[in-house]
């Protein structure tokens, strides 16, 4: 089976980097614009980590306080050197109603281990995670 779009082609397109600040190699532009690549991606059903890497791990980091490592994991993603996603959790109803979801609802933990971090516990959702070099 074929890989899909492969991920080289969504960097030189600019495509996994559209919400990575510009200072970080990215676009450095809103949700809006890359709502529209998802739709376009959506409508050809084109199979790619788009969704996990440049929507889902860019977003999540972004919105991080900066650091080192959250500014070199948002380069790679920028240029596709690095294919990220996010671990999401099943929000109970009414921790979403009233606010107070918090990381003791989580769970699951990424804990390291010899061949490196690994998710361990129950996510409800874990978006091109097979595709993934860090969750």
């Amino acid at each position: 089976a074929s890989e899909g779009v492969p991920r080289r082609r969504l960097a030189e397109a600019g495509w996994l980097g559209l919400e990575v600040p510009e200072e970080l190699d990215g676009a450095g532009v809103t949700f809006a614009e890359t709502a529209v690549v998802l739709e376009e991606l959506g409508r050809a059903a084109a199979r790619t980590g788009y969704f996990g890497t440049a929507v889902l791990a860019a977003g999540t980091l972004t919105a991080l306080q900066p650091t080192a490592e959250r500014d070199a994991l948002l380069r790679r993603t920028a240029n596709g050197t690095q294919a990220l996603t996010a671990a999401l959790v099943d929000a109970t109803d009414d921790s979403l109603v009233t606010g107070t979801f918090d990381d003791t609802d989580v769970p699951f933990r990424i804990e390291d281990s010899p061949a490196g971090p690994r998710l361990s516990g129950h996510a409800g959702f874990v978006p091109d995670a097979a595709g993934a070099d860090r969750l």
